[in-house]
Protein backbone atom coordinates (compact mmCIF):
# COMPACT_ATOMS: atom_id res chain seq x y z
CA UNK A 1 0.00 0.00 0.00
CA UNK A 2 1.63 3.49 -0.97
CA UNK A 3 1.86 6.31 1.40
CA UNK A 4 -0.76 7.96 0.19
CA UNK A 5 -3.30 5.28 0.51
CA UNK A 6 -2.15 4.35 4.81
CA UNK A 7 -2.15 8.10 5.62
CA UNK A 8 -6.03 8.08 4.22
CA UNK A 9 -6.50 4.54 5.33
CA UNK A 10 -5.17 6.10 9.21
CA UNK A 11 -7.94 8.67 9.27
CA UNK A 12 -10.43 5.86 8.29
CA UNK A 13 -10.32 2.68 10.53
CA UNK A 14 -10.78 3.19 13.93
CA UNK A 15 -12.00 6.79 13.76
CA UNK A 16 -15.59 8.26 14.33
CA UNK A 17 -16.88 9.37 11.24
CA UNK A 18 -20.16 11.02 10.27
CA UNK A 19 -20.29 9.92 6.69
CA UNK A 20 -22.98 8.75 4.52
CA UNK A 21 -23.58 4.68 4.94
CA UNK A 22 -23.35 4.17 1.07
CA UNK A 23 -19.60 5.56 0.94
CA UNK A 24 -18.39 3.10 3.74
CA UNK A 25 -18.61 0.35 1.34
CA UNK A 26 -16.17 2.16 -1.42
CA UNK A 27 -14.00 3.16 0.77
CA UNK A 28 -13.35 -0.64 2.84
CA UNK A 29 -13.19 -1.80 -0.57
CA UNK A 30 -10.80 0.69 -1.60
CA UNK A 31 -8.14 0.08 1.22
CA UNK A 32 -8.90 -3.52 1.52
CA UNK A 33 -7.74 -3.89 -2.01
CA UNK A 34 -5.05 -1.72 -1.46
CA UNK A 35 -3.34 -3.62 1.09
CA UNK A 36 -3.68 -7.02 -0.66
CA UNK A 37 -6.95 -8.32 1.63
CA UNK A 38 -9.52 -10.40 0.61
CA UNK A 39 -13.40 -9.14 1.44
CA UNK A 40 -13.72 -9.54 5.10
CA UNK A 41 -15.63 -8.22 7.54
CA UNK A 42 -15.76 -4.72 9.15
CA UNK A 43 -16.80 -4.33 12.72
CA UNK A 44 -19.28 -1.76 12.86
CA UNK A 45 -20.60 0.21 15.80
CA UNK A 46 -24.39 -0.95 15.10
CA UNK A 47 -22.65 -4.46 14.43
CA UNK A 48 -20.12 -6.52 11.10
CA UNK A 49 -21.41 -5.74 7.72
CA UNK A 50 -19.69 -7.97 4.80
CA UNK A 51 -17.64 -6.04 2.24
CA UNK A 52 -17.57 -6.65 -1.39
CA UNK A 53 -13.75 -7.04 -2.89
CA UNK A 54 -14.57 -4.23 -5.30
CA UNK A 55 -11.34 -3.55 -8.09
CA UNK A 56 -9.05 -1.06 -7.20
CA UNK A 57 -9.79 0.42 -10.63
CA UNK A 58 -13.84 0.61 -9.36
CA UNK A 59 -12.99 1.77 -6.02
CA UNK A 60 -10.51 4.73 -6.69
CA UNK A 61 -12.61 6.58 -8.76
CA UNK A 62 -14.03 7.49 -5.76
CA UNK A 63 -10.51 9.19 -4.53
CA UNK A 64 -9.96 11.46 -7.82
CA UNK A 65 -8.84 14.74 -6.43
CA UNK A 66 -11.63 17.51 -5.64
CA UNK A 67 -11.38 21.03 -6.81
CA UNK A 68 -10.61 22.84 -3.41
CA UNK A 69 -13.40 25.23 -2.31
CA UNK A 70 -13.23 28.54 -4.36
CA UNK A 71 -12.11 31.75 -3.28
CA UNK A 72 -14.87 34.56 -2.56
CA UNK A 73 -15.31 36.05 -5.74
CA UNK A 74 -18.93 38.31 -7.49
CA UNK A 75 -21.26 35.43 -8.70
CA UNK A 76 -23.28 36.18 -11.49
CA UNK A 77 -26.33 37.45 -9.53
CA UNK A 78 -23.89 40.30 -7.55
CA UNK A 79 -21.66 40.48 -4.92
CA UNK A 80 -22.27 36.88 -3.53
CA UNK A 81 -19.34 34.49 -2.67
CA UNK A 82 -20.29 30.78 -3.74
CA UNK A 83 -18.39 28.80 -1.74
CA UNK A 84 -18.18 24.69 -3.45
CA UNK A 85 -17.71 22.09 -1.17
CA UNK A 86 -17.18 18.86 -2.92
CA UNK A 87 -15.63 15.25 -1.80
CA UNK A 88 -14.75 13.77 1.42
CA UNK A 89 -14.28 15.93 4.70
CA UNK A 90 -11.19 15.89 6.86
CA UNK A 91 -9.25 18.07 9.27
CA UNK A 92 -5.66 19.24 8.45
CA UNK A 93 -5.22 17.30 5.34
CA UNK A 94 -1.99 16.90 3.91
CA UNK A 95 -0.57 16.98 0.57
CA UNK A 96 -0.72 13.16 0.08
CA UNK A 97 -4.37 13.42 1.67
CA UNK A 98 -5.48 16.09 -0.63
CA UNK A 99 -4.16 13.93 -3.52
CA UNK A 100 -6.60 11.09 -2.49
CA UNK A 101 -9.37 13.33 -2.76
CA UNK A 102 -9.85 14.87 1.20
CA UNK A 103 -11.09 18.36 1.21
CA UNK A 104 -9.68 19.95 4.27
CA UNK A 105 -11.95 21.72 6.73
CA UNK A 106 -9.45 24.26 7.53
CA UNK A 107 -9.08 25.51 3.92
CA UNK A 108 -13.43 25.97 3.90
CA UNK A 109 -12.81 27.87 6.85
CA UNK A 110 -10.07 29.94 5.55
CA UNK A 111 -12.67 30.94 1.99
CA UNK A 112 -15.41 31.10 4.63
CA UNK A 113 -13.57 34.04 6.74
CA UNK A 114 -12.18 35.88 3.77
CA UNK A 115 -16.21 36.14 2.29
CA UNK A 116 -16.96 37.38 5.94
CA UNK A 117 -14.33 39.92 5.66
CA UNK A 118 -14.47 41.14 2.45
CA UNK A 119 -16.67 44.30 2.41
CA UNK A 120 -17.94 43.63 -1.09
CA UNK A 121 -18.95 40.51 -0.45
CA UNK A 122 -23.32 40.80 0.87
CA UNK A 123 -24.08 37.46 1.37
CA UNK A 124 -22.18 33.82 1.04
CA UNK A 125 -23.68 30.42 -0.77
CA UNK A 126 -22.62 27.27 0.31
CA UNK A 127 -22.71 24.65 -3.09
CA UNK A 128 -22.08 21.36 -1.42
CA UNK A 129 -21.90 18.08 -3.01
CA UNK A 130 -20.43 15.70 0.22
CA UNK A 131 -20.67 12.13 1.62
CA UNK A 132 -19.32 13.63 4.58
CA UNK A 133 -16.00 12.90 6.19
CA UNK A 134 -14.50 13.22 9.48
CA UNK A 135 -15.66 14.21 13.08
CA UNK A 136 -12.68 16.03 13.94
CA UNK A 137 -12.75 19.60 12.47
CA UNK A 138 -16.31 19.15 11.12
CA UNK A 139 -18.08 20.48 14.70
CA UNK A 140 -15.68 23.74 14.82
CA UNK A 141 -16.20 24.87 11.20
CA UNK A 142 -20.15 24.52 11.74
CA UNK A 143 -19.57 26.52 14.70
CA UNK A 144 -17.61 29.62 12.64
CA UNK A 145 -21.05 29.09 10.44
CA UNK A 146 -23.68 29.23 13.05
CA UNK A 147 -21.52 32.08 15.20
CA UNK A 148 -21.69 34.33 11.96
CA UNK A 149 -24.73 33.29 11.04
CA UNK A 150 -26.62 34.25 15.11
CA UNK A 151 -24.45 37.59 15.39
CA UNK A 152 -25.91 38.67 11.71
CA UNK A 153 -22.99 39.28 10.00
CA UNK A 154 -23.94 38.10 6.68
CA UNK A 155 -26.99 36.18 5.18
CA UNK A 156 -26.11 32.57 4.94
CA UNK A 157 -27.40 29.64 2.54
CA UNK A 158 -26.54 26.13 1.60
CA UNK A 159 -27.51 24.47 -1.29
CA UNK A 160 -26.99 21.08 -1.47
CA UNK A 161 -26.24 19.98 -5.10
CA UNK A 162 -27.14 16.99 -4.74
CA UNK A 163 -25.48 15.92 -1.47
CA UNK A 164 -25.34 16.73 2.01
CA UNK A 165 -24.98 14.16 4.29
CA UNK A 166 -23.26 13.68 7.75
CA UNK A 167 -20.50 16.08 8.34
CA UNK A 168 -22.08 17.81 5.15
CA UNK A 169 -25.08 18.13 6.23
CA UNK A 170 -23.83 19.86 9.86
CA UNK A 171 -22.32 22.35 7.96
CA UNK A 172 -25.38 22.79 5.59
CA UNK A 173 -27.23 23.32 8.75
CA UNK A 174 -25.61 25.75 10.13
CA UNK A 175 -26.80 28.59 7.30
CA UNK A 176 -30.14 30.44 7.53
CA UNK A 177 -31.31 28.87 4.81
CA UNK A 178 -30.78 24.97 3.33
CA UNK A 179 -32.16 24.31 -0.16
CA UNK A 180 -31.95 21.10 -1.69
CA UNK A 181 -32.43 19.98 -5.42
CA UNK A 182 -35.24 18.18 -7.00
CA UNK A 183 -33.04 14.61 -6.62
CA UNK A 184 -30.66 15.97 -3.96
CA UNK A 185 -30.41 14.54 -0.35
CA UNK A 186 -29.64 15.64 2.90
CA UNK A 187 -29.77 13.94 6.41
CA UNK A 188 -27.22 10.80 7.57
CA UNK A 189 -26.96 12.37 10.97
CA UNK A 190 -25.26 9.92 12.41
CA UNK A 191 -21.82 8.41 13.62
CA UNK A 192 -20.08 5.34 12.70
CA UNK A 193 -16.46 3.79 13.37
CA UNK A 194 -15.17 0.84 11.52
CA UNK A 195 -12.40 -1.82 13.13
CA UNK A 196 -10.54 -4.10 10.35
CA UNK A 197 -9.63 -7.28 11.99
CA UNK A 198 -6.95 -8.81 10.18
CA UNK A 199 -6.39 -11.62 11.99
CA UNK A 200 -7.97 -14.58 10.16
CA UNK A 201 -5.97 -13.24 6.99
CA UNK A 202 -2.56 -13.10 8.22
CA UNK A 203 -3.26 -16.69 10.19
CA UNK A 204 -4.28 -17.87 6.70
CA UNK A 205 -0.92 -16.17 5.16
CA UNK A 206 1.07 -17.53 8.38
CA UNK A 207 2.20 -14.01 9.31
CA UNK A 208 2.26 -13.19 13.11
CA UNK A 209 2.26 -9.57 14.70
CA UNK A 210 3.74 -9.05 17.96
CA UNK A 211 2.98 -5.90 19.63
CA UNK A 212 5.27 -4.48 22.21
CA UNK A 213 4.15 -1.86 24.46
CA UNK A 214 3.65 0.00 27.43
CA UNK A 215 0.35 1.12 28.65
CA UNK A 216 -2.62 -1.31 29.19
CA UNK A 217 -4.85 1.02 26.41
CA UNK A 218 -2.16 1.69 23.76
CA UNK A 219 -3.04 -0.86 21.39
CA UNK A 220 -6.43 -1.82 22.14
CA UNK A 221 -8.48 -1.76 19.25
CA UNK A 222 -5.50 -2.86 17.06
CA UNK A 223 -5.50 -4.51 13.30
CA UNK A 224 -3.78 -7.72 14.11
CA UNK A 225 -6.68 -9.60 16.78
CA UNK A 226 -10.29 -9.62 17.19
CA UNK A 227 -11.89 -6.69 18.95
CA UNK A 228 -12.45 -6.90 22.85
CA UNK A 229 -15.97 -6.06 23.76
CA UNK A 230 -14.41 -3.90 26.35
CA UNK A 231 -12.95 -2.24 23.63
CA UNK A 232 -15.44 -2.27 21.20
CA UNK A 233 -18.05 -0.54 24.30
CA UNK A 234 -15.49 1.83 24.28
CA UNK A 235 -15.93 2.36 21.10
CA UNK A 236 -19.16 2.38 20.92
CA UNK A 237 -19.36 5.42 23.88
CA UNK A 238 -17.39 7.54 21.78
CA UNK A 239 -19.64 6.67 18.83
CA UNK A 240 -22.75 7.64 21.14
CA UNK A 241 -20.82 10.95 22.47
CA UNK A 242 -20.47 12.68 19.46
CA UNK A 243 -23.87 11.42 17.68
CA UNK A 244 -25.20 13.29 21.07
CA UNK A 245 -23.15 16.84 19.85
CA UNK A 246 -24.95 15.57 16.02
CA UNK A 247 -28.15 15.76 17.03
CA UNK A 248 -27.97 18.93 19.52
CA UNK A 249 -25.97 21.10 17.12
CA UNK A 250 -28.53 20.07 13.82
CA UNK A 251 -31.39 21.12 16.48
CA UNK A 252 -30.04 23.88 17.68
CA UNK A 253 -29.04 24.96 13.64
CA UNK A 254 -32.74 23.71 12.37
CA UNK A 255 -34.99 25.06 15.31
CA UNK A 256 -36.29 21.30 15.51
CA UNK A 257 -36.48 19.13 18.90
CA UNK A 258 -33.14 16.83 19.50
CA UNK A 259 -36.16 13.42 19.51
CA UNK A 260 -37.06 14.94 16.00
CA UNK A 261 -33.61 14.75 14.77
CA UNK A 262 -33.10 11.72 16.22
CA UNK A 263 -36.44 9.80 14.98
CA UNK A 264 -34.79 9.78 11.14
CA UNK A 265 -32.08 7.13 12.78
CA UNK A 266 -29.29 8.84 10.17
CA UNK A 267 -31.66 8.12 7.24
CA UNK A 268 -31.28 10.36 4.21
CA UNK A 269 -34.07 12.05 2.77
CA UNK A 270 -34.35 13.31 -0.91
CA UNK A 271 -36.40 16.78 -2.36
CA UNK A 272 -39.14 17.57 -1.04
CA UNK A 273 -39.06 15.06 1.51
CA UNK A 274 -35.95 16.76 3.06
CA UNK A 275 -38.61 19.49 2.83
CA UNK A 276 -41.21 17.81 5.09
CA UNK A 277 -38.71 16.41 7.77
CA UNK A 278 -37.66 19.95 8.61
CA UNK A 279 -34.13 19.67 7.15
CA UNK A 280 -34.29 21.71 4.29
CA UNK A 281 -36.24 25.20 3.43
CA UNK A 282 -36.93 24.58 0.13
CA UNK A 283 -36.43 22.86 -3.33
CA UNK A 284 -33.87 24.85 -5.83
CA UNK A 285 -31.04 24.67 -8.34
CA UNK A 286 -27.74 26.46 -7.31
CA UNK A 287 -29.13 29.04 -10.12
CA UNK A 288 -32.21 29.13 -8.61
CA UNK A 289 -30.82 29.52 -4.91
CA UNK A 290 -28.65 32.15 -6.39
CA UNK A 291 -31.15 34.10 -7.93
CA UNK A 292 -33.85 34.36 -4.72
CA UNK A 293 -30.61 35.12 -2.71
CA UNK A 294 -29.65 37.89 -5.18
CA UNK A 295 -33.30 39.27 -4.96
CA UNK A 296 -33.30 39.44 -1.38
CA UNK A 297 -29.88 41.03 -0.70
CA UNK A 298 -31.57 44.01 -3.52
CA UNK A 299 -28.42 42.84 -5.76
Amino acid sequence: MSLRFACVAARFFDAPLMVDRRKLPVLSALFTARMGLEAGVIAGADGSTRVPALGVAGAADDFLPEPPPEAPTEGAAGSIAVIRITGSLAHRVSAMEADSGAVDYDMISNVFQAALADPGVKGIMLDIHSPGGEVSGAFTLAQEIYAARDDGIKPIIAVANDLAASAAYLIASAADRVFVTRTGEVGSIGVVALHLDRSGEMEKKGWVATLIYAGAHKVEGNEFEPLDAKVRDKIQAEVDSYYALFVADVAKHRGLSTEAVRATEAATYIGQAAVDVGLADGIATPREALAAFSQRLGL
